[in-house]
């Protein structure tokens, strides 16, 4: 008689033992079938059923994005506290700060203009002088006229002798007054003097007539002005075919007709 009846199920130790040698084959040929076969057989642990209270896996479960998005996060508290800073660390430069500049890149810069330079004799050319400096820097014409511009002077009162009359300048024109025209009809009044001594004599007379001076009168004719002026001594005589029939008498009147100030005439009558 049998020691285990017909129907009796074989000890439980000897089916444990048949599974373990069937996982330790597994475990042991899983791999190299994955890697020989290009399988995908799973592993031993996956095949184990899970443990009540135990998770599949270790890891944590991955936050819901979407509910984490429309939740305030939990603040840590002192995780908003700036760390301390290392003693290793060296601060950056604020950003405000210029880089420094590379040799080549001042180099590269504008350089400021360099002066006008007279390639003739290299040095730099003098600065032009003003035209009234050297219009001042000139000789007075007769001694008393200055040179304002081209054929134009200033006598000291204020009087501008420029190009004009049928002689080509007032000068010119004043200059037949230092002499007698016999054949001139009428009357020719002629300075007595140089030329220096009959433009000083017209700037006094000039002067007192603008003065209001005594034995001084002025009348404006349209555009111009004339000043008679007596002198208390004779500045000439009067010339010319009626000077000659009166045997040139002597005369201390002057007449000057002037534009502003410009000298149109001025003679003795």
């Amino acid at each position: 008689m049998s020691r285990f009846k017909k129907n009796q199920k074989p000890p439980v130790s000897k089916w444990v033992v048949v599974l373990l040698v069937m996982a330790v084959i597994y475990l042991l040929l899983q791999p190299l079938a994955n890697r020989q076969f290009g399988w995908n057989l799973p592993a031993l642990n996956s095949l184990l059923p899970d443990r009540p209270g135990e998770s599949a896996d270790n890891s944590e479960p991955e936050p819901d994005l979407e509910l984490a998005g429309s939740k305030e996060s939990t603040k840590v508290p002192g995780a908003d506290k700036p760390k301390p800073q290392s003693q290793a660390t060296k601060p950056s430069p604020p950003k405000s700060q210029t880089p420094p500049i590379s040799p080549a890149e001042s180099d590269s810069k504008a350089q400021p203009p360099l002066p006008d330079v007279d390639l003739t004799s290299q040095r730099p050319r003098a600065p032009p002088k003003d035209r009234d400096e050297n219009m001042a820097a000139e000789p007075l014409l007769h001694g008393v006229l200055r040179r304002l511009g081209r054929d134009v002077y200033v006598s000291p009162a204020g009087l501008r002798y420029t190009p004009g009359s049928a002689d080509g300048h007032r000068l010119e024109h004043l200059a037949r007054h230092l002499e007698d025209q016999p054949n001139r009809s009428g009357r020719h009044g002629v300075f007595s003097g140089d030329m220096e001594q009959v433009l000083k004599r017209i700037d006094l007379g000039y002067t007192r007539a603008k003065q209001r001076g005594p034995m001084t009168s002025m009348r404006v004719e349209e555009e111009r002005t004339v000043f008679e002026v007596t002198f208390e001594e004779p500045i000439g005589y009067v010339g010319g075919r009626e000077g000659a029939r009166l045997r040139r008498p002597a005369t201390n009147k002057l007449r000057l007709v002037t534009e502003q100030d410009r000298v149109i005439t001025a003679f003795p009558f």
